[in-house]
């Protein structure tokens, strides 16, 4: 902000791509559901397993 107005195709590209997710709830929940569903007796489910896994169980969350 300070020097905006100095640069401001540099301050409007700040703006747009370096811009800080205020809060990353979604993605450690994500990482939470992924750590519930693989366990030390599923260690060895391959990764298109998991994803069909968390999508499934999303769905069912969601009352899809």
């Amino acid at each position: 902000q300070l020097n905006g107005h100095h640069f401001p195709v540099w301050a409007s590209l700040a703006r747009d791509y370096l811009a800080v997710l205020a809060t990353s709830v979604s993605s450690e929940r994500a990482f939470s559901s992924a750590g519930i569903t693989i366990t030390k007796r599923r260690n060895r489910l391959k990764g298109d397993i998991v994803e069909a896994l968390q999508v499934l169980k999303s769905a069912f969350r969601n009352n899809l």
